[in-house]
């Protein structure tokens, strides 16, 4: 018996080591990592751009390109950005994206995105003709 409670208190301390690794992320944040990805392919196409707008009402970035696509992310029901090219397909790019937010400031634009905890992340995203020192 001395052997068995000797077991049993081992286990009892080693166990609670190891429950961190055990517990899943939440299902309603986003990782650092994806917004990482999502800001990189983002700022990759806006530097591509020969133009930046951005729809409120609609959450719609638009990214004209100078081949003559337009590239869109727009957040869509469900909490997610999907990404279009000339508004045909659709690739989900983010999932747990409660608000998506572009604005212009200073001759450059920033983008932010949203989960349920409130800000996640933020990026400029300057044009080929910003990062050139062209002016419109």
């Amino acid at each position: 018996m001395l052997l068995t409670l000797a077991l049993i208190m081992i286990l009892l301390t080693v166990i609670p080591l190891f429950l961190p690794l055990l517990s899943l992320p939440s299902s309603s944040t986003i990782s650092t990592n994806e917004t990482i990805v999502f800001f990189n392919q983002l700022a990759a196409e806006a530097r591509q751009s020969v133009r930046i707008e951005f729809d409120s009402p609609s959450r719609r970035l638009l990214l004209y390109q100078p081949s003559g696509d337009i590239i869109s992310f727009e957040l869509i029901t469900d909490e997610r950005i999907r990404r279009q090219v000339n508004r045909q397909g659709q690739i989900i790019v983010l999932y747990h994206v409660v608000d998506f937010y572009c604005e212009s400031t200073a001759e450059i634009w920033r983008c932010a995105i949203y989960d349920q905890t409130g800000r996640v992340g933020e990026r400029p995203l300057p044009t080929f003709e910003q990062l050139a020192g062209v002016k419109k």
